[in-house]
């Protein structure tokens, strides 16, 4: 399996935090996910997986609306608007995800608007912190 690396978009069945708060396990639909951070552990790759949805963000939601540009660049639909949620995410172990589909990812963001996600995603876990579903299994996060 190709490891994702940030920036990557793979195809991911995410789950909502709202989901998750009311017992719900498994993401509901498999949905383009933006790999916001890979981070490489002795033995394996933490990831930080942002959604990707064509559902305007409500009042209170922190998103980004991505440019025709980039969708263009990862293969989505450009004539759909479409936002990278950045106040809430997924945690995984590449190596060991249940959920990861073994395939190479359907696109990549360019640096520019990685960095673009990755300003609002911290600025996001710093206004709300504890906004992460952990899928990964392990109690200490992996490490």
């Amino acid at each position: 399996m190709t490891v994702p690396e940030s920036g990557d978009i793979v195809i991911y069945p995410y789950l909502w935090l709202r989901e998750a708060a009311a017992g719900e396990t498994e993401g509901r639909k498999s949905r383009p996910s933006c790999v916001a951070v890979s981070l490489e552990k002795s033995d394996h790759h933490v990831l930080f997986l942002l959604p990707i949805t064509t559902q305007a963000p409500t009042k209170g939601t922190h998103a980004i609306e991505i440019p025709q540009l980039e969708k263009q660049r990862i293969g989505l639909d450009i004539g759909v608007r479409s936002w990278v949620v950045v106040d809430e995410y997924n945690l995984d172990i590449a190596e060991n995800s249940y959920y990861l589909e073994p395939q190479e990812p359907i696109g990549r963001v360019s640096r520019q608007f990685l960095v673009a996600i990755s300003r609002a995603f911290y600025s996001a876990l710093q206004d709300e912190p504890g906004r992460e579903v952990d899928r990964t299994g392990y109690d200490d996060r992996g490490s």
